[in-house]
């Protein structure tokens, strides 16, 4: 039951923080200043994606959990994938992110990390 509670509340975090992280696009790019056209859709593509594909991970391991596949073996390794990708994200984020100076981007790596650990419990799930 505890684990089952853990990848819920890791998939609902991951949700709303990959929702959060679409609203600050347009001032995330205006902050770079004077850029190329080609280098503001590369980052509005970069960005938008980021934050897509942490809800896509999200809603991927919800909808697995409330489809009472949780003890599936496909479950195992939905919980196990994406909770390495998300851990993957965190070191890319610590090695990047984190060395800037705004708060939401150092606060990233951490919330994907807790994510990461949360999806992990369901891959013990008996």
């Amino acid at each position: 039951m505890i684990s089952l509670i853990a990848v819920y509340a890791g998939a609902g975090i991951i949700i709303l923080w990959g929702i959060a992280h679409l609203f600050p696009t347009a001032a995330i790019v205006k902050g770079f200043g004077e850029i190329s056209a080609d280098n503001k859709k590369i980052l509005i593509m970069e960005w938008v994606g980021a934050g897509l594909w942490m809800c896509f991970v999200g809603v991927l391991c919800l909808l697995i959990t409330a489809m009472g596949m949780a003890r599936d073996s496909a479950a195992t390794v939905v919980y196990a994938a994406s909770s390495t990708m998300l851990m993957i994200s965190a070191v890319l984020g610590f090695a990047t992110g984190f060395q800037t100076n705004s708060l939401p981007i150092k606060m990233c790596p951490f919330v994907q990390m807790l994510c990461s650990m949360l999806l992990l419990s369901g891959v013990n799930i008996v």
